[in-house]
């Protein structure tokens, strides 16, 4: 990769439009070999479309999944990638937060798709010591992706949600 110059490259000029749309990851089922990395997302507030009011948001872990290779073919083949490029998939849960400790909450409802994360790649015994770093180089998971419509503040659109997480024997 070329020496990246952040001076000459805010400075350089472009004659080609970029796209405005983006391609969604394909709908279906895939496996993934490893979470290749994770990361926790501060809460962001937010308005409550129904009060007007401003609210804490939720944390949220972001996962990004190293696809298998049997799985990446036919995305490469959506998106015309090279055959060694590798192809990941990337996706937000919002995690429940205890308001008094700030830690993870456990019960009833909470965390539920972290924990079918975690007992697909059998990391969800109760008594068993458990941390996200646990998540890197996790694997294999399979899941399913969705494509689901949306909108909000007047705005519409479609995007990927990934769910169906299962172990891979």
């Amino acid at each position: 990769m070329a020496r990246f110059d952040k001076e000459a490259f805010m400075q350089a000029v472009y004659e080609d439009a970029l796209d405005t749309e983006r391609t969604l990851f394909p709908a279906g089922e895939f496996v993934a070999q490893a979470i290749e990395s994770f990361d926790i997302l501060e809460p962001k507030d937010f308005v409550d479309e129904k009060t007007g009011a401003v609210k804490a948001g939720s944390p949220q872990l972001q996962l990004k999944f190293l696809i298998r290779e049997d799985h990446a073919k036919r995305v490469r083949e959506q998106f015309g990638y090279p055959e060694d490029r590798p192809v990941y998939f990337t996706t937000r849960l919002y995690l429940d937060i205890d308001s008094e400790s700030g830690w993870l909450e456990f019960g009833p409802n909470k965390n539920v798709d972290l924990g079918k994360i975690r007992k697909a790649l059998g990391q969800n015994e109760a008594g068993q010591a458990w941390s996200f770093t646990h998540l890197r180089g996790a694997g294999p998971i399979a899941f399913v992706v969705k494509h689901e419509s949306w909108e909000k503040n007047g705005k519409s659109g479609t995007s990927e949600r990934a769910s169906n997480w299962a172990g891979v024997e």
